[in-house]
């Protein structure tokens, strides 16, 4: 649904601008623009979420050292991927490592 919806957004803005520029109204057209340009956001992650999904990673990384002995294959595969989450929960913590800019 997101894309069908990005979809007609961006249609009705090019129909829109379209509309301005075939009147040759550039005042409102500039507006239009500027208003455009100004409306960005930036989504930071939380840092208590991240700090959550340190501590599960460490737990299940200890865990999956637990279990090395009986169940190899699933134990090394949990180590390395919860390793993996480990080191993304910490380049998380770090100020402006991650965002989202619309």
């Amino acid at each position: 649904m997101p894309i069908i919806k990005g979809f007609i957004t961006n249609s009705i803005l090019s129909f829109y601008t379209y509309y301005l520029c075939s009147l040759k109204n550039i005042k409102k057209l500039t507006k239009f623009i500027r208003i455009m340009k100004n409306n960005t956001q930036i989504f930071r992650p939380s840092k208590g979420k991240n700090i959550i999904l340190l501590l599960g990673c460490l737990v299940l990384l200890a865990f999956g050292f637990l279990i090395k002995e009986e169940k190899a294959l699933i134990a090394w595969a949990g180590i390395i991927f919860f390793g993996l989450c480990l080191i993304v929960a910490i380049l998380n913590l770090f100020a402006n490592s991650s965002y989202l800019k619309l």
